[in-house]
């Protein structure tokens, strides 16, 4: 992914006003300069990309349009303006609109990549017609089945026609258009995929013995027999105690499904002590339909993804009080600074109960990562290093063994955006940063929902171009060590304390 991962410098308020109490305060008026863009990050997405534009003069904005193309915005400050890439969008220059004239980002362009949403199927001969939707699909200049090129019909920006071509074999589909290409989130199969049932590998779903070996032995024939493929889980309760350094491990460059009947009727148990049960090491991966245990005998990490382009769906996992109960951990040797990402992870759908005392649900270096519909009762989910990543429907409920942040953003994370985010612990936390090169950029919070006690906060502490709206908290607390700059917007609070720390700068407005 072309990703503009670059941090801007502080921008700077006229006004600063704070909010004590429930009472919401406004914005003073300032100067009637016409409005200037400096720059946005990121330069290149699909169609729902969050952008942050950085200039001046941006209080009272009326419009923000991507070419011809009006989008939503929120002014975060005169300085700062949060939007997103609004439908029917084409690759072009960005303008702002304000009582005291209208202004363009000049050369500065925001390019519009091709997005695939979804296929009309996901398997099927050489021959097969498939429907390709997305967008930004218009001007695609060629269609791929994993590398093998297919006709391309489009039918709008927002549909293909297609055909499975001869020579295909199973992996991703893919869209190029002069903006860049886009992939399928699943891999389409040449014919229909192959099934291995694990059972007919020696494995015994009666919760005795061990079943590593005929796990790994259904992994490596579907591995063999090519993209794809699905390893079989039937329904009861399966038992692993090798756990070294997993039970199961899914690795290599041919990616598998791994499905059971349904997170309600197939169990996988590690039985070894703080050993994990799964790891996930090859792109593409599916893991789905399961319920994983490692609590009742206190094992490792129930899953741990360092893979790219892989999905998590439809689980429930308990885990025990040693690691972390799902664990997106970034590519190896990951850290901040040094650019490395795990790519277009999924997560959907899970029931997650953790006894850990640190991270129930680590989503880290992540790049165009998304989290989605997850029910947490534990310790919190923590964002590190990640880019452009987006957490929808989170449902967070304190468990009795860890802390009730119920989310950090620990620093360096940008272009971050948290929607619908309901706990009844803490309103999270956005971490201090022990350099002005790791201060956390654009992080959005919308539509959270604190139902806790009065006690509760959401602790915000370095970053730059924070929009809270739309929101119902509880206590606000801002403990910058450098600077905090941004807006809380449409949302109600029962108190405001300022606590900077060292020689931070608070920058918060509350309208």
């Amino acid at each position: 992914m072309n990703v503009l991962r670059r941090r801007g410098v502080f921008a700077t308020l006229t006004v600063v006003v704070v909010a004590v109490g429930s009472m919401l305060s406004s914005i003073a008026p300032v100067s009637a300069a016409a409005p200037k863009i400096f720059g946005f990050t990121p330069k290149i997405g699909p169609v729902g990309t969050p952008v942050w534009i950085t200039g001046s003069g941006f209080i009272g904005t009326t419009a923000v349009d991507f070419g011809a193309t009006a989008a939503a915005f929120s002014v975060v400050s005169t300085t700062t303006i949060y939007t997103t890439v609004p439908n029917g969008a084409v690759s072009a220059t960005i303008s702002v609109q304000t009582p005291s004239g209208k202004v363009t980002s000049g050369t500065q362009s925001y390019t519009v990549t091709p997005w695939i949403t979804g296929e009309s199927t996901t398997s099927g001969p050489v021959g097969t017609s498939v429907t390709i939707t997305g967008t930004n699909l218009t001007s695609a200049t060629q269609v791929t089945f994993n590398g093998v090129a297919a006709t391309v019909t489009a039918d709008s920006s927002t549909q293909i026609s297609t055909s499975v071509p001869a020579g295909a074999t199973t992996g991703p589909i893919a869209v190029t258009t002069a903006s860049g290409t886009a992939y399928s989130a699943t891999l389409f199969s040449i014919g229909t995929p192959q099934v291995f049932d694990v059972t007919n590998y020696g494995a015994i779903a009666d919760g005795t013995g061990d079943n590593t070996a005929a796990f790994h032995a259904a992994i490596a024939a579907a591995q063999a027999a090519g993209d794809g493929s699905i390893v079989s889980i039937p329904a009861g309760t399966y038992m692993f105690t090798t756990g070294s350094p997993a039970s199961i491990q899914i690795g290599g460059t041919v990616p598998i499904v791994l499905a059971g009947a349904s997170r309600d009727t197939t169990k996988l148990v590690e039985a070894t002590f703080n050993k994990d049960l799964i790891s996930v090491k090859g792109s593409w991966t599916v893991v789905q339909d399961l319920a994983l245990d490692t609590q009742t005998y206190n094992g490792g990490h129930p899953i741990g993804d360092g893979a790219s382009y892989t999905t998590i769906q439809r689980m429930n996992i308990v885990d025990g009080t040693n690691t972390f109960g799902i664990y997106l951990s970034g590519p190896p040797k990951a850290h901040p600074g040094n650019g490395l990402y795990s790519e277009d992870n999924v997560v959907n759908d899970v029931i997650l109960n953790d006894h850990y005392a640190g991270d129930g649900f680590s989503f880290s270096f992540q790049d165009h990562g998304t989290v989605s519909n997850i029910v947490h009762t534990g310790s919190h989910i923590t964002l590190y290093g990640d880019e452009n990543t987006t957490i929808t429907n989170y449902n967070y409920t304190p468990g009795a063994f860890g802390r009730t942040a119920g989310f950090i953003i620990s620093t360096p994370c940008d272009n971050m955006t948290i929607t619908n985010f309901v706990t009844s612990g803490e309103g999270g936390q956005i971490r201090t940063a022990p350099t002005v090169a790791r201060v956390n950029q654009n992080i959005v919070i919308n539509g959270e929902v604190m139902t806790g006690s009065s006690a509760m906060r959401l602790l915000i502490g370095d970053v730059q171009g924070l929009l809270v709206e739309n929101s119902t908290l509880k206590g606000i607390m801002v403990t910058p060590t450098i600077i905090a700059q941004g807006m809380v917007h449409a949302t109600t609070y029962t108190s405001v304390t300022n606590r900077p720390q060292k020689s931070g700068v608070i920058k918060i407005t509350y309208s």
